[in-house]
């Protein structure tokens, strides 16, 4: 079995979610069958976490993951990445303007995300989704290369994953772009896409600006295969999915009714489901030879029972969360700050059990 990971964006409600779902599968064992990686904002948060605290591996005994559990649990409930005492430190002054970059800086500093792309493994492939606010297209980070198919590609990039990650998580209206300065355009190599949209090499800019993820696609999963495709490296498509639900009222703050936050998320609201229904008509395309499995943040178990024709007792029901904390797991704040233990501990269990009823692997 080769799974293809896919961890969807959210900020830290995401990141601690995705926790639950890979704590289900290191107690299943199915760590090891992880052959690609596909993340954005939060996905890509804690996947740098774990690698940087299992020395850039991913496969992990399971007294490995438990330290690496430990580790995060800690560090994610005690240590804000952005809060106050952040931005009234003198040093952060210069990035008051560039919130990303500053991301970037704390990435590394507070939560000790270090190295480049060139130090992860070879195995799982990771790719590392953005936004190209030049090109409208979805950037990607890998140890293979960097780029989009306008712009073009670089192979073997020497790039930090930590400004990878913050690039990751550029939410528009609440960070701001990354500022990419490319010092040779003419080391990206044309894609193999046959459009006229492509830049030739005299037209690339030296400056690229990222946006998060999430602007392009949430969920990330195009990077294993183009709907209506086959996936590529894996036959098993997992997608853990934090996307908050849209909210019926949008915050009374919003008095304009063309505020560029709601329009982001009602934009990617609309294009998230479509994507998770595109998952869903191709699993159950027989001629494409793939499995897979939707675990989402703000259903109960027994909802996602009921959508795939499984029943328990009444009993069995309420040994899980309830809708009242289903509710509050799934609408916690995107921020980057610490979270008390109760919520770790509710985030955390309500993807583990979510991915205990979604996903069946033979």
């Amino acid at each position: 079995m080769n799974i293809g990971l896919v961890l969807s964006g959210g900020g830290t409600r995401a990141a601690i979610f995705h926790l639950g779902v890979l704590k289900y599968l290191a107690e299943q064992g199915w760590l090891g069958e992880v052959s690609r990686i596909s993340t954005v904002s939060g996905g890509s948060l804690v996947t740098a976490l774990i690698f940087s605290r299992n020395n850039m591996k991913w496969t992990m005994t399971k007294t490995e993951w438990d330290d690496v559990f430990s580790k995060l649990e800690t560090l994610l409930t005690t240590k804000s990445l952005l809060s106050k005492r952040s931005a009234l430190n003198p040093l952060n002054w210069l990035y008051l303007h560039r919130r990303s970059a500053l991301v970037a800086r704390l990435l590394e500093q507070k939560w000790g995300v270090s190295g480049s792309l060139q130090d992860l493994p070879e195995t799982p492939k990771w790719q590392i989704n953005a936004t190209t606010y030049q090109t409208g297209k979805n950037w990607h980070f890998s140890k293979e290369k960097m780029g989009d198919w306008v712009y073009g590609f670089l192979n073997g990039p020497k790039f930090p994953i930590a400004k990878a990650c913050a690039a990751s998580a550029a939410v528009p209206y609440a960070l701001g772009a990354l500022k990419l300065k490319i010092d040779n355009p003419d080391l990206f190599e044309e894609s193999e896409y046959n459009n006229n949209e492509k830049f030739k090499p005299s037209e690339r800019p030296k400056t690229l600006h990222l946006w998060d993820g999430g602007v392009y696609e949430n969920l990330g999963t195009e990077r294993f295969a183009k709907i209506g495709s086959s996936p590529e490296g894996c036959n098993f498509v997992l997608i853990s999915d934090a996307s908050a639900p849209l909210k019926p009222n949008p915050p009374k703050f919003f008095k304009n009714p063309l505020a560029s936050p709601r329009l982001f998320d009602v934009t990617s609201e609309q294009t998230r489901s479509l994507r998770v229904r595109a998952f869903w008509k191709d699993k159950n395309n027989k001629a494409l030879n793939m499995d897979g499995a939707h675990v989402p943040i703000g259903k109960t178990v027994k909802e996602i029972d009921e959508y795939n024709d499984k029943k328990r007792t009444d009993e069995e029901y309420q040994q899980f969360l309830s809708q009242e904390d289903v509710h509050k797991a799934a609408h916690h704040s995107t921020t980057l700050k610490k979270l008390s233990q109760e919520d770790f501990s509710r985030l955390v269990r309500h993807g583990y059990e979510n991915a205990q009823a979604a996903i069946s692997i033979s």
